[in-house]
């Protein structure tokens, strides 16, 4: 994966990973890839963290592969969880298992 396969990918547009990690994965080193993504404008992940995007360097739920898997992007205690429609929507869950939606703390069909 090279700079320029990362920068141009719709992950870099959506996610804000936008740089080759060396290990063939996109990722999002700088504030400026996050600030310049669609879950930034969208849910206020605008903070790198960890490779991802999340709300600010304390909450790195956004940042962590169950927001990307199964909508787990806020935090909620001690634990990531979906809190809008919006974490399902983007999340693997619903594109693999059209769980779409935000019910108690799961994101379901």
């Amino acid at each position: 994966m090279t700079h320029s396969d990362c920068a141009g990918s719709a992950d870099c547009a959506v996610r804000g990973r936008c740089a080759p990690d060396g290990q063939g994965l996109c990722r999002a080193f700088a504030d400026a890839h996050c600030k310049d993504s669609e879950v930034c404008r969208r849910f206020g992940f605008c903070t790198a963290v960890a490779g991802g995007c999340a709300l600010d360097r304390q909450d790195t739920c956004g940042a962590f592969t169950e927001c990307d898997y199964r909508g787990k992007c806020a935090k909620r205690g001690d634990s990531c969880v979906p809190t809008r429609d919006e974490h399902c929507a983007l999340s693997l869950a619903c594109v693999t298992h059209e769980q779409c939606r935000v019910e108690g703390q799961e994101c379901v069909k």
